[in-house]
């Protein structure tokens, strides 16, 4: 009576095991690359994890190889209660009549299931039997595992036979598939599976155990959730705050945008190939997706490299994007709200997730972590004045941060704030900054020297600010135009941080009493006199422009928005003038100051000084140029660095 049961208790079971465990995938990917290409193919799991199969697989549309003993009687009957019809053999008895009904079921468009050590042992030792089977029907093999931090160990058992209990956290976790050809050696395959199984398991075991508990999974879940309800409200604040802006012209576009915000994004370029994995980066705008291209470019050049697909919160970012060689698709973020993002997923279908500096979404992480996409973070950064705004709220955040895979930061201090914050000591490491990596002489500077001689500027001492912001513009133009009165060669290139806001910017200039032309009209500028300034209302010229310049100033620092890139100007070993507001920029303006490559200034008053000393002092000008040239080779080799440490994300 009881025998009879147990098929019915056993199912029951594991029905309430999978009901209180909280699970996730890890290389879910690929298997859905498999089912994708329409291949057919063998789960192979080692015999001790056998049991949370019966679950995690249910109505998997996979039929299962059990032994003909009066055990695998059982087994199979709650396998066939779960939705797993079962082939009853193993590899001492019934092996060819089940490798005939094995047969029949991949003709009938079923994957197979099969645990190469069983049913008797050598435990997690590789038989001939799964080898001999995807050699014969033509299909790979899927290795498999899964583990739960709350089980039941038979320690007498052959193979530590392992039933999980309810109320825990499981993974259950693919690796790479295996192809069996027919010029294989069997015996280098069985091995090759038994390595890839082994450290399936092992990886699994220490990961489960780096877990959220379920405080924390309760507080993650619930941020995400708010983001979801709030985050309606939030664009639409943040639609009213562009309108009132110098920036307006952006809320014009948005409606051309909202398909890509509500997770809908063009992927026709992933139909091409599509068992091809994918790899999703994130990058917040401009300088995100500037720094994200040589990551994605050593990605790409790899053997097997996945599709990458780039997301970016600006349309200036995803114009950026595009010019990455070799990118699938690059789109726009969609809103971060749990349904947007989980529709963004399901068109995308990502192996991993790569965040460009600090974009820590709670919508976009928590709909990661539930289809078990591996996530690191690059070039990641906390400024002491972002990490005083997440310690306020550390229980919401290091319930993401802990389940971040890694964590690649730019300087020690990063590194520290990262692990203040709740992220475990062995997924964070110092990496550098792979801007730095990327820094080199840009293609355009043709076309800039030409400009220079349309204006009759080829010989004048320039000016170039660069990213540059209201409030700090009003400041360098009264500098400059007190700068001409002993130096009335001296010409000045404006460039905004924010190309759209060109008109207001052109408007302060004409209010200033400047006369300046506009890059993007410059054809119209001849003719019209000795003009003093030219304002750049285009991206990607403005390293270019440093090539000729005098003195270079970076924005972003007489106001207090951070800094943007100190060291491109050292790319053409030019030094920095900059002001104290660096919070963004840390590792460089120190780096720069301690050399004597950069020049600080606190504030208007200073910014005068500094020029006129640079302008008379040319010797000093270019000592200073080649000092900011060393720091920056000092500073680059990040890029090797996040490559090594993110390898368990960027890997397929």
């Amino acid at each position: 009576m009881l025998r009879a049961l147990a098929p019915y208790l056993g199912y029951l079971y594991m029905t309430l095991v999978g009901w209180t465990t909280r699970w996730r995938v890890l290389g879910g990917e690929r298997k859905a690359g498999l089912r994708r290409s329409g291949r057919r193919f063998i789960y192979a799991f080692w015999h001790q994890r056998q049991v949370f199969f019966t679950y995690s697989h249910r109505h998997d549309g996979a039929k299962v190889l059990v032994s003909r003993s009066r055990d695998g009687e059982v087994v199979a009957r709650i396998m066939d209660l779960s939705g797993i019809p079962a082939a009853r053999g193993s590899s001492s008895r019934g092996f060819t009549a089940a490798l005939m009904e094995m047969s029949r079921t991949v003709e009938a468009g079923f994957d197979l299931g099969i645990t190469p050590d069983g049913p008797k042992g050598p435990a997690r030792e590789v038989k001939s039997g799964v080898i001999f089977l995807s050699r014969k029907l033509g299909i790979p093999i899927l290795p498999l595992t899964s583990a739960v931090t709350n089980k039941v160990t038979f320690s007498r058992s052959w193979d530590r036979f392992q039933v999980p209990l309810p109320f825990g956290r499981g993974l259950v976790a693919y690796a790479a598939p295996i192809m069996v050809g027919p010029e294989d050696d069997p015996k280098a395959k069985a091995a090759e599976l038994k390595a890839a199984l082994d450290r399936l398991v092992d990886e699994t075991d220490a990961a489960v155990l780096r877990e959220p508990g379920l405080l924390d999974a309760a507080f993650a879940r619930g941020v995400a959730l708010l983001s979801t309800v709030l985050a309606p409200v939030i664009a639409a604040g943040f639609c009213l705050k562009m309108l009132a802006s110098p920036r307006r012209r952006l809320v014009m576009s948005l409606p051309e945008e909202w398909r890509e915000r509500a997770g809908c994004p063009d992927v026709s370029g992933l139909a091409k190939e599509p068992a091809r994995p994918v790899l999703w980066v994130h990058a917040a705008s401009v300088g995100e997706a500037a720094a994200a291209q040589l990551l994605i470019e050593r990605v790409l050049a790899g053997d097997d490299a996945p599709a990458v697909v780039v997301t970016c919160n600006t349309a200036s970012g995803r114009a950026r994007a595009l010019k990455i060689p070799g990118v699938a698709c690059a789109c726009l973020a969609p809103l971060d709200s749990l349904p947007t993002v989980g529709r963004f997923l399901d068109a995308v279908r990502p192996y991993g997730l790569v965040l460009i500096e600090t974009e820590l979404w709670p919508g976009m992480l928590e709909a990661a972590f539930r289809r078990g996409i591996r996530v690191g973070l690059a070039n990641g950064r906390l400024s002491p004045r972002s990490f005083g705004a997440y310690r306020v709220f550390r229980p919401l955040v290091r319930p993401f941060l802990r389940r971040l895979d890694r964590i690649a930061a730019q300087t020690p201090a990063d590194a520290e704030r990262f692990l203040a914050l709740g992220a475990p000591s062995d997924r964070v490491s110092v990496c550098g900054n792979m801007k730095f990596d990327l820094l080199s002489p840009p293609g355009g500077i043709e076309r800039v020297r030409t400009a220079l001689e349309g204006l009759g500027w080829r010989q004048a001492p320039l000016l170039v600010a660069g990213s540059t912001h209201p409030g700090e513009e009003e400041a360098l133009v009264a500098a400059f135009q007190k700068a001409r009165r002993s130096h009335p060669g001296l010409r000045l290139v404006l460039a905004p941080r924010h190309a759209e806001r060109s008109a207001d910017t052109a408007a302060m200039l004409t209010k200033a009493g400047v006369r300046f032309a506009v890059w993007s009209r410059l054809s119209e500028a001849q003719g019209l006199g000795d003009l003093e300034c030219l304002l750049v209302d285009a991206m990607g010229v403005l390293s270019s422009w440093y090539a000729y310049a005098a003195v270079c100033f970076v924005g972003g620092t007489l106001v207090p928005v951070g800094g943007h890139n100190l060291l491109e100007p050292a790319v053409h070993g030019k030094a920095s003038v900059f002001g104290p507001h660096t919070f963004h920029t840390e590792q460089s303006s120190q780096a720069l100051v301690k050399s004597g490559g950069g020049l600080m200034v606190r504030g208007p008053e200073d910014l005068c000084q500094a020029l006129e000393k640079l302008l008379a002092h040319p010797d000093q000008r270019q000592a200073a140029g080649d000092r900011a040239r060393q720091t920056l080779l000092e500073l680059q080799g990040g890029i090797e660095r996040t490559l090594s440490h993110l390898a368990p994300c960027l890997t397929p």
